[in-house]
């Protein structure tokens, strides 16, 4: 597939700001947490976060390794009537990190979420 965009590699997620954090429920297979806030178009308040937990399969399954490391992202979002949801992305070795944060956008757009500084 020839597609433009910047693929999802641990050095491009650091590029384009995201950064590693210490995940207290990483696991076995787990080879970094990253992170990356995003704010309003005013830049004073987070309207949320995407994590991207970076896992290497083939540590459960050495054939695998092929398949290199597994990329799933996650959100969690809040709506005006204080209620609080999760928003999995799974892994797609085709996708963007353009396309990935589009779909974080258009979910907290389209769920009329509220920022994650207003949550309380």
């Amino acid at each position: 597939m020839n597609k433009t965009g910047t693929p999802i590699t641990i050095e491009n997620l650091k590029a384009a700001g995201f950064y590693e954090y210490k995940d207290q429920l990483a696991d076995e297979i787990r080879v970094t947490s990253m992170q990356k806030k995003y704010w309003d178009e005013a830049g004073e308040h987070r309207k949320y976060f995407i994590q991207v937990k970076v896992s290497d399969l083939s540590r459960l399954q050495p054939a695998w390794k092929k398949f290199g490391f597994s990329y799933e992202a996650d959100s969690q979002f809040n709506t005006p009537k204080g209620e609080t949801f999760n928003v999995v992305l799974l892994n797609d070795r085709n996708r963007t990190i353009e396309e990935m944060e589009a779909f974080f956008e258009k979910m907290f757009t389209a769920m009329g979420c509220v920022n994650y500084d207003e949550r309380y």
